[in-house]
């Protein structure tokens, strides 16, 4: 059985999580004013809670994407 790299992509909560960090990680990078949102001082405390909140999502998912 051949597999799709991205069928139903949009029906998992992981990935829509994934993509807000992305496009987060984006503005934060690269428009000024919103460096300041997250001091560096609180970065990587900003980051485990990403990954929590990452890892939390991937244990809560019961089926995979191609059976939703």
């Amino acid at each position: 059985m051949k597999r799709r790299l991205f069928k139903n992509w949009h029906r998992s909560k992981t990935q829509w999580f994934n993509g807000a960090i992305v496009l987060s990680g984006l503005v934060q990078a690269n428009v000024e004013e919103f460096r300041v949102i997250i001091s560096p001082s609180y970065f990587g405390l900003f980051l485990v809670a990403l990954g929590m909140i990452g890892w939390v999502l991937r244990t809560i998912t019961t089926k995979s994407v191609e059976e939703k």
